[in-house]
């Protein structure tokens, strides 16, 4: 199977399929899905600090014989990690986790208030030095998105969402189309 690309923003690639690892905690399960998904053409893996499993997911490419090129790995900054400081050396603990030095996709994982703008800032920075190749986020809404024009360097060139025929969001959608911000749906299937 091929999925196909959607070109970001910044001109880099994301598989428009990929596999959401966020209730996968136990190994045997996670190694069936991963293995799963390879087998059927994924390419595009799904972690985040707060999932516990990037770990899992950094063991299971590394031993899937695909090289790190032919692989998307997303991962996100957990909340408890938007601290500044926090943010840069919680993103070293995940690359030493997933096995690489760097991550083709880098999100906040939801928008903390007093945090975010400092967090954001981060990921400006390991965006700036080579350590994600994309950065995004992940649950904000237009009022944040609208937020971060004001101290932003780099907009988000995705924002992942939950997204499905219960929750169309088709305001947050038109708008991330309108500034260019690619949609990742969540919870596609509900």
């Amino acid at each position: 199977m091929s999925i196909p690309d959607i070109i970001l923003a910044d001109q880099h690639k994301i598989p428009q399929i990929g596999l959401g690892l966020w209730q996968v905690k136990d190994q045997s399960e996670f190694d069936t899905a991963f293995t799963s998904a390879i087998k059927a053409g994924y390419r595009h893996f799904d972690s985040a600090q707060a999932y516990g499993n990037e770990q899992m997911l950094g063991n299971a490419w590394q031993a899937s014989g695909k090289k790190r090129s032919e692989l998307f790995l997303t991962t996100k900054i957990g909340v408890q990690n938007f601290r500044y400081k926090k943010a840069h050396s919680s993103f070293e603990e995940s690359l030493a986790k997933l096995h690489t030095d760097y991550v083709d996709l880098l999100l906040l994982h939801f928008p903390v208030t007093i945090l975010r703008k400092k967090a954001w800032k981060a990921l400006e920075e390991i965006h700036k030095t080579g350590g994600a190749r994309s950065i995004g986020v992940s649950n904000y809404t237009i009022r944040h998105l609208e937020e971060m024009q004001s101290y932003a360097k780099i907009m988000p060139v995705v924002n992942q969402v939950e997204l499905h025929v219960f929750l169309q969001q088709p305001e947050l959608v038109k708008y991330c189309r309108n500034h260019n911000i690619v949609i990742e749906a969540y919870s596609p299937i509900a």
